[in-house]
């Protein structure tokens, strides 16, 4: 399906049949096409009515792209990735295909759509069709970094939550939740890299269809893409920082309870050897015959005991 809008006066919204897109294209109206739920059929009329390259259609009847910019002599080919947050960060891909006087969209999110407030606002929609498609590009853009933003401030509640929980429960949930989030930070530095350099070949070389006017726009989502981008440099660093701070604490808890265990397995080495020594099955042995043997032997043990207490003591080993 083409959900199709253009000035003409005011504000047209069409659900256009490839005829009737072809008949706007001839008469060199300047139209956004949004592409819902569209056939890979329709997509292929979509490449013949804009003379699209074979693997530019493929790519808009694909998911799964990588995230680029593609240049042709007619139009650019643009795959960005916006971004959601439930318990884990989940992306989905947003095709652009941009001309002289035109721009085809497709955002394959089913759920919500960053352009649909867009649609049914006419003065918005009025003011950034009347400038162009590469306005509109800038606005997709500076939606998609708009949701950067949002799951930026989710993710610092989340670290400081599980910081929290790491350091007061320290359990192994905790410490998978510090790796799960190590996956999504990189995941999302991932994607911001690979738009700051859309966005700095817009700025350049890539930059036919876009205006010098609208360039100033394009810097502006930069600047953020790059905010986006050191913010989340510093929130790897804090990552690993807690993850290597919260393993050292547990050595370290591992260790004291070590040197407790080796403290009392030394203090009973001696013990044990008394205690060996008179669990022997000798017929003559001097102390058995003993009235007070029993008792003098539990003395002996008890204070090689406590003395061994006082010299881990002065030593500062307990």
């Amino acid at each position: 399906m083409f959900e199709v809008f253009y000035l003409e006066g005011e504000i047209q919204r069409e659900i256009a049949s490839p005829e009737r897109l072809k008949e706007l294209v001839e008469k060199g109206t300047r139209l956004w096409i949004d592409l819902i739920d569209s056939t890979n059929e329709e997509i292929i009329h979509i490449g013949n009515i804009f003379d699209l390259h074979p693997v530019t259609v493929d790519d808009l009847s694909d998911e799964g792209t990588r995230v680029k910019i593609e240049v042709f002599e007619n139009y650019n080919f643009i795959v960005l990735y916006n971004l959601f947050m439930d318990t884990r960060i989940n992306k989905y891909e947003y095709d652009v295909v941009i001309g002289n006087n035109y721009i085809i969209t497709k955002d394959v999110r089913k759920e919500i759509k960053i352009l649909e407030k867009i649609k049914n606002d006419e003065k918005a929609l009025m003011k950034i069709l009347s400038k162009g498609p590469d306005f509109l590009l800038h606005i997709i853009m500076d939606r998609i970094i708009d949701s950067y933003f949002l799951i930026l401030d989710r993710l610092d509640i989340v670290l400081e939550e599980t910081e929290d929980e790491l350091f007061n429960q320290g359990s192994k949930e905790c410490l998978f939740k510090v790796i799960e989030l190590k996956r999504d930070v990189s995941l999302f530095k991932r994607i911001v890299v690979s738009e700051r350099e859309e966005l700095l070949g817009l700025l350049r070389k890539e930059s036919m269809f876009v205006s010098d006017e609208t360039k100033i726009y394009f810097r502006d989502n930069y600047d953020s893409i790059i905010s986006i981008f050191d913010s989340l440099d510093s929130m790897r660093d804090s990552l690993i920082g807690i993850q290597d701070t919260y393993l050292s604490y547990t050595s370290n808890k591992l260790n004291e309870i070590m040197k407790v265990l080796t403290i009392i397995a030394t203090i009973m080495m001696p013990l044990t050897l008394i205690t060996g020594i008179y669990g022997m099955n000798f017929e003559f042995m001097p102390e058995l015959k003993s009235p007070y043997g029993y008792y003098s032997v539990l003395l002996l043990m008890l204070a090689i005991g406590l003395s061994m207490v006082y010299y881990f003591k002065r030593k500062e080993w307990m």
